[in-house]
């Protein structure tokens, strides 16, 4: 696989990629653990709203590609990525067993409470106190309880290119 594309946005504290080709699987979970060495989450600080090091992750299927095989690929790299760095994950979309949709977990953790300035630790904080409410949905994979305050956690979907 290649880097398709890549969007640095400075203001947000955020950047943007795009990934295209066969063995995306293994390449991203090399690149997202790189990035974990590379970041920490408890330091992180921006305009944007952001659950993780690593907060969003989509898998879309491109030109005869079927969107079963995509999520096939997406389930491959969430037990990889739980595996290898124990961190929760959200799925949404056919990755998901329910179809979630990205708004509806982000709105469940906290994403949209109009912050100025987003700090990663008390993101961690208010992901971790909003989990005793008893309508709070679990990660498809880990756990909140164990989160990794420098990691975070990561939301992997899979949708039809838009």
């Amino acid at each position: 696989s290649y880097l398709a594309h890549q969007f640095i946005d400075k203001s947000y504290n955020r950047t943007s990629y795009y990934f295209i080709g066969s063995n995306i699987v293994d390449d991203l979970v090399s690149f997202c653990s790189l990035a974990f060495k590379s970041l920490d989450f408890t330091i992180h600080q921006g305009t944007h709203p952001t659950l993780g090091s690593i907060d969003h992750i989509c898998f879309s299927p491109l030109e005869s590609t079927s969107i079963d095989y995509v999520s096939t690929q997406a389930i491959s790299f969430c037990n990889s990525m739980n595996s290898l760095h124990h961190i929760p994950i959200y799925c949404y979309g056919k990755a998901s067993n329910s179809n979630n949709q990205l708004k509806d977990i982000r709105k469940q953790l906290g994403y949209f409470n109009n912050k100025s300035l987003y700090i990663g630790s008390q993101t961690v904080n208010t992901i971790t106190s909003l989990s005793s409410n008893k309508d709070f949905i679990s990660p498809s994979y880990g756990d909140i309880e164990s989160i990794d305050q420098s990691k975070g956690l990561i939301c992997v979907g899979v949708v039809p290119l838009v």
